[in-house]
């Protein structure tokens, strides 16, 4: 799945945090227009340097809001820090993860249903509001060498 994003402009992004009742900020929309140029989630260190008006701190706390009001995908993988992807403007995807360079790539599956159904018969939940799935193995150069 290797799509590129739409390009929105500012405007439609801010109707989009609108739409979540979350306040606009220039930082906010600075954020999703540096995530909207990804194809693949990045790290808040390589998200820093594309949004060099925005200190850490702010960006750690308009990166949260965005999550919270599921604009804004948190990932992990391989157990490094985080990464941040649009969720917006694209279906449902999980990630595939090289495990010697690091290469990721989204894989368009999802098992969703069936997991979820066994999950909900679990007596200690109510519901399943999000999941997460992410795959580990070898690329094809790696396993080349």
């Amino acid at each position: 799945m290797s799509q590129k994003l739409p390009n929105r402009d500012a405007v439609s992004y801010g109707e989009a945090i609108r739409s979540k009742s979350v306040r606009v900020t220039k930082h906010r929309l600075l954020i999703m227009t540096a995530l909207s140029h990804e194809r693949l989630p990045i790290s808040i260190r390589d998200l820093t340097k594309k949004v060099r008006s925005c200190n850490e701190s702010t960006l750690y706390r308009s990166l949260e809001s965005l999550v919270d009001a599921q604009l804004v995908r948190r990932v992990h993988l391989d157990g490094a820090a985080a990464r941040y992807e649009l969720s917006i403007d694209r279906p449902h995807h999980h990630h595939i993860q090289c495990v010697r360079c690091g290469l990721i790539q989204d894989v368009d599956i999802c098992v969703r249903s069936k997991e979820e159904a066994v999950l909900r018969s679990t007596p200690a939940f109510a519901s399943v509001v999000d999941h997460s799935l992410e795959f580990f193995g070898i690329c094809k150069p790696c396993a080349s060498r």
